[in-house]
């Protein structure tokens, strides 16, 4: 599992002018998922690729520290 950094996924949809809801469309995730991201829970690396693609930048930026935990 990979801890989110909350920031950089808010300042991402800022800079997109998306809703959560535009958000959890486009990555075609779960509201409650996209929420979790806002909220800098751990989700698997799968999770963190959808929402960088959406997001349309680098997976490691969504990642805090960059480093997994089990």
């Amino acid at each position: 599992m990979y801890e989110v950094n909350a920031k950089n996924v808010r300042d991402a949809l800022f800079k997109r002018g998306w809703s959560l809801s535009e958000f959890a469309r486009n990555a075609r995730l779960h509201d409650k998922t996209c929420r979790s991201l806002l909220r800098g829970a751990r989700v698997t690396i799968k999770t963190v690729a959808v929402a960088a693609a959406a997001l349309g930048v680098d997976p490691e930026s969504l990642i805090l520290g960059g480093e997994a935990h089990d």
